[in-house]
């Protein structure tokens, strides 16, 4: 649920840039690599326990049908040339994910159906009416996405396959990939050792952010451990390397140079090693820099700071 923090702020961003255009696509889309499996993360511990006995493992059962309700609130800030845009508070995004009974593989791993069942806006922030319709209609068809997602007991991704509305916008459909990102973080990846109350654990994995190339780092500290249930900490960095941004829809022709990209968040969660619900609350801030090249005239530097408080339940 942490890397999300860094995530969902980039529909907003994308849908305010003008995410109305749309595209054909093929339905369904797998986003899993050649042999169907994602790079693996990689899950150490950097502060060891004084006594390690835990072996942490997903075991989730089958059971009945769950829904997971996610609220986010965020501000956003831009400079652009010498132009400022002072903060500007967002509507809140409710929404609900269906997961359907978690059935398991011959190999081991766990197969998770999902259905996004709602998504609302609530009240306007500091957006005209204008703009809260135009993010309405965008997020339509995002009503009723359905797909399915494999993992291992240790929490690891390994496919992601879903069924893509041929008139899904492009700033929704870029969205697809870091939708991805949310649900993988549902789940927390375990270190190959025992663990304990006290042990920290750091997983280091590369992600795409709205198709930003970034490193992510995520700490994670065992606060409690009752039967299969963990009350964890979490801060978490990322960052990018200058690297080309996609183009905005309505200006293809406008390349998009990244300079700089940090992330910094922190929380608190509730894991059931058994169930894949689970609750948190996390806090995070996002600075972007980056520069805008038209195909005529004058580039012009951008920087964009967005803080997010996000609850899962």
């Amino acid at each position: 649920m942490h890397r999300s923090l860094f995530v969902l702020p980039f529909v907003f961003v994308l849908l305010a840039c003008g995410g109305g255009a749309t595209t054909s696509s093929t339905t369904p889309v797998s986003t899993s690599d050649a042999r169907g499996q994602r790079p693996r993360s990689t899950a150490r511990i950097i502060t060891h326990a004084d006594a390690e006995s835990f072996v942490a493992r997903y075991d989730l059962r089958g059971g009945e049908a769950i829904t997971v309700g996610i609220a986010m609130d965020m501000g956003l800030a831009m400079q652009i040339g010498p132009q400022a845009i002072p903060r500007v508070r967002m509507p809140r995004m409710n929404y609900a994910i269906r997961f359907e009974p978690v059935t398991r593989d011959a190999a081991g791993n766990f197969q998770i159906a999902f259905e996004t069942t709602s998504i609302e806006l609530e009240g306007a922030g500091d957006l005209p009416p204008a703009a809260i319709d135009e993010i309405r209609r965008s997020l339509e068809p995002l009503r009723g996405f359905r797909g399915r997602y494999t993992i291992t007991p240790r929490g690891e991704l390994l496919a992601f396959d879903a069924d893509v509305p041929d008139d899904l916008p492009d700033a929704v459909r870029s969205q697809l990939e870091q939708f991805q990102n949310s649900l993988e973080d549902m789940v927390l990846v375990w270190p190959l050792e025992p663990i304990g109350v006290g042990s920290v654990v750091e997983v280091e994995k590369p992600i795409r952010l709205s198709g930003i190339v970034t490193r992510q780092r995520t700490r994670y500290r065992v606060l409690s451990i009752d039967g299969s249930r963990l009350e964890i900490e979490t801060v978490v960095q990322t960052s990018a390397e200058p690297q080309d941004m996609p183009s905005p829809p309505t200006a293809p022709d406008t390349r998009i140079e990244l300079r700089s990209l940090v992330g910094r968040g922190s929380g608190r969660a509730t894991i059931d090693l058994r169930a894949l619900g689970s609750t948190s609350r996390a806090h995070a801030d996002v600075t972007l820099e980056a520069r805008i090249i038209p195909p005529t005239g004058d580039a012009v530097d951008m920087a964009t700071t967005i803080d997010l408080d996000l609850e899962v339940r």
